[in-house]
């Protein structure tokens, strides 16, 4: 059997079904190449019946290639019915067949890994292939290669100039020898017929535009097939091709909308008022707007939702003046843009003739008119056709100054009142006081005090802010006390109770006043604030606690002689107090744990007021590590908390224990002395050295274990021994020896 591409087989019978709405490609898929065997005699459908069978290959092989899925549907043409069914999952070839003036559609699934491909395919010359099979080839791309497409515009509007057509290759990768012009095949489908064209463009990825003239108004649905290497017929599918693009709308409309305009009534007097009637109707986009324009300006604008149907705005206005002409129009707007502007239509506005004299003046206040006015009077004819009083400011009339607020119940208003005072020209030429409601009256004072912060440890820094409230008017004075509890509420009264203010100031504007102070004893204290203002008081009070601070102990330290008081231990500390309170208690506790749970010292809290405590050297073991801490306690009863001081380890065994004699024990000068070390070593020890200080000897230094050594004169004197043991312990000690003056010799004659 012989392959051939559809195109050289069936070029007159294989053909591309336009209409074929259920065989559309997804946007964004890619091109696929469809090839044909011949068709054989024999298949398994039955008589007056052709089967087809699909395949998927590799785009640029016959390697078979396995996809998601393989959907091959049979269709009757005139009823949409379907009359068969293929679907292979995860598969490579699916079977249908078909009857006469029956469509196949093919959509396969590519998966992950394959382009997916959507056709719809129909044979004109059924009998040339009944009782027959061919098998079908469908080669797919790999995901990452291929076309990927869309179209762009015009999409789901309306337009009124032929359009043109937005075409986007999102990707494009050239196959089997692709050259960089493709064809685009637009079908352009209106009312269930096909309108085929095409455009040759060049270039790789974008959006390319495509015009198109000739069509006719009207809604239109419109895709396109991405031919490679100059094809140009859809029928003929000899080159690479893709299925179908996703089918978009527009709507074509270049009719502008039918519009017209009258107002009522139609002889219009200076009396009537004017109704403005517009009407408009786009039969096939529909209208979105009609607008209303009276003397070359928009009165009144009447949006609607692209109704087909007739549709009416109106508006009125007026009454007119006598002898007035006005002219109006309206415009039209359809969806597409169509715009129908009316001739502009005009009326003139008729009435009786008015002859009036001059306006005449007449008496300050006369009529309606206030003291601040004249009235001015005229006569017309016919009689009362127009105005012919009125009120007009004039300057030799009573002229007054506006109300000015004075202050809450003086002279004869209430508490609850205003006097409100003004100046006339002429002087007392109206009223020049007056008293009026007011919800500034009666006046009120107000005060609110904070203390910020209210409570903490001596010593505390607050500060203390009083906010002024109420409708008084006037400078403000301050008066404060640090500490006054007593009901007092005026500067008199809290002088007799509490003593001197603290601070004071008069004449202030501001509305807060803020204190800085610091209680440095503890106790509970009750700052107090009076404010006057005008001939009104008020008082405000608040509680600061202060609380006595606990003592804190710092600067730990232990000290050890391991040479003159064996483990015996000091440990010292720093004390300090807030209020300045002494120490009265302290406990030391003493643990070769860290945390305390089994002390070898514990003094307990005892009463004390020095800052040191030495344990002994009989609660201490060689060789160990331990752990120390403090609490103090204040003569309040406030204590600190443990405080640990830092840790540390004895020594394995005794340091050495120094001592030494020397013969004779009652040396003169110029006798020869002999020192001895008497140093006791301990744990297993031994001396490694030992060196010696003899003032006033010869010789004065040496590192012999019994030095001999010679005074040159009588004197007291120190000599020192230090020792080191091969643990490294090194210890000294001194004694002072007394030298006497030597005897002489006595020899008998």
């Amino acid at each position: 059997m012989t392959k051939k591409q559809i195109a050289t087989v069936a070029a007159t019978t294989f053909f591309l079904a336009v209409f074929c709405f259920s065989g559309q490609a997804i946007a964004g898929s890619t091109s696929g190449w469809l090839y044909q065997y011949d068709w054989v005699k024999g298949n398994s459908c039955g008589s007056g019946m052709a089967e087809i069978r699909v395949t998927t290959r590799a785009y640029s092989s016959q390697a078979i290639v396995k996809v998601a899925k393989i959907k091959l549907t049979a269709e009757s043409m005139s009823t949409g019915q379907v009359t068969d069914s293929a679907i292979v999952s995860n598969g490579s070839s699916a079977s249908v067949c078909l009857k006469k003036n029956d469509r196949f559609v093919m959509d396969i699934d590519g998966g992950g890994s394959y382009r997916s491909f959507n056709a719809c395919y129909y044979y004109s010359n059924f009998n040339d292939i009944t009782g027959r099979t061919s098998d079908l080839h469908v080669h797919l791309e790999s995901t990452g290669k291929g076309i990927d497409y869309e179209p762009v515009g015009p999409k789901n509007i309306w337009i009124n100039t032929d359009p043109t057509y937005q075409i986007k290759l999102d990707k494009f990768t050239p196959l089997y020898g692709t050259t960089g012009t493709r064809v685009i095949w637009i079908d352009d489908v209106l009312n269930g017929k096909g309108n085929m064209f095409y455009e040759l463009i060049s270039g790789g990825a974008g959006t390319y535009n495509v015009k198109k003239t000739g069509i006719q108004d009207g809604w239109h649905t419109w895709s396109f097939y991405i031919m490679l290497n100059g094809q140009v017929d859809p029928f003929n599918i000899g080159s690479p091709s893709s299925g179908k693009s996703d089918i978009i709308g527009f709507g074509l409309d270049r009719a502008k909308p039918t519009a017209s305009i009258n107002h009522s009534p139609v002889s219009v007097a200076n009396t009537d008022s004017v109704t403005y009637t517009a009407n408009g109707q786009d039969a096939l986009s529909g209208l979105t707007n009609i607008s209303i324009y009276v003397d070359g300006v928009l009165a009144k604008s009447c949006p609607f939702a692209g109704q087909t149907s007739l549709q009416q705005c109106v508006f009125t206005a007026g009454p007119y003046s006598s002898g007035s002409s006005h002219t109006y129009y309206l415009k039209a707007t359809d969806r597409a843009g169509n715009v129908n502007q009316t001739p502009v239509k005009s009326f003139t506005v008729t009435g009786p003739a008015c002859a009036c004299t001059p306006w005449a003046n007449g008496a300050c206040a006369a009529g309606s008119c206030t003291t601040l006015q004249r009235q001015q009077t005229r006569t017309c004819n016919p009689v009362n056709c127009l105005t012919q009083s009125q009120c007009v400011a004039d300057a030799t009339c009573c002229v007054c100054t506006a109300w000015a607020d004075d202050d809450c119940g003086l002279g004869t208003c209430g508490a609850n009142q205003m006097r409100q005072t003004r100046t006339c020209n002429p002087a007392a030429c109206d009223v020049e006081s007056q008293c009026a409601a007011s919800a500034s009256c009666p006046r009120t004072l107000t005060l609110s005090l904070t203390a910020n912060p209210n409570t903490g440890n001596a010593p505390l820094a607050t500060t203390i802010t009083g906010t002024v409230g109420g409708t008084a008017v006037g400078t403000i004075n301050y008066t404060t006390w640090w500490d006054c509890d007593d009901p007092c509420a005026t500067v008199s009264d809290c002088q007799a109770a509490c003593g001197a203010w603290d601070d004071k100031a008069d004449g202030q504007a501001a509305m807060v006043r803020a204190l800085n102070h610091t209680y440095s004893a503890a106790g509970i204290f009750h700052p107090k604030m009076i404010v006057e203002r005008h001939s009104l008081s008020a008082s405000g009070s608040v509680a600061v606690t202060v609380i006595n601070g606990p003592p804190s102990v710092s600067a730990l330290v232990n000290q050890t002689d391991y040479c003159g008081s064996g483990l015996s231990t000091m440990f010292s500390w720093t004390y300090s107090d807030p209020e300045n309170d002494p120490q009265a208690f302290r406990q030391v506790q003493v643990d070769d744990n860290s945390n305390f749970s089994s002390a070898v010292d514990d003094t307990g809290k005892a009463a004390a007021s020095s800052t040191s405590y030495t344990v002994l050297s009989s609660k201490l073991a060689y060789n160990t590590t331990y752990y120390w801490r403090i609490k103090v306690w204040d003569s309040a009863g406030n204590n600190s908390g443990w405080v640990s001081g830092p840790s540390f380890t004895t020594p394995l065994h005794g340091y050495p224990a120094i001592d030494f004699s020397w013969t004779p024990s009652t040396p003169k000068a110029a006798e020869l002395i002999t020192y001895t070390d008497l140093t006791q070593i301990f744990g297993g020890s031994t001396i490694v050295s030992r060196s010696w200080e003899i003032d006033g000897a010869d010789p004065n230094i040496s590192v012999a274990e019994s030095p001999a050594v010679t005074y040159a004169a009588k004197g007291d004197y120190s000599t020192k021994l230090t020792v080191t043991d091969s643990q490294g312990y090194t210890c000294s000690a001194t004694k002072n020896i007394t030298v006497k003056k030597s005897i002489p010799d006595w020899e008998e004659g």
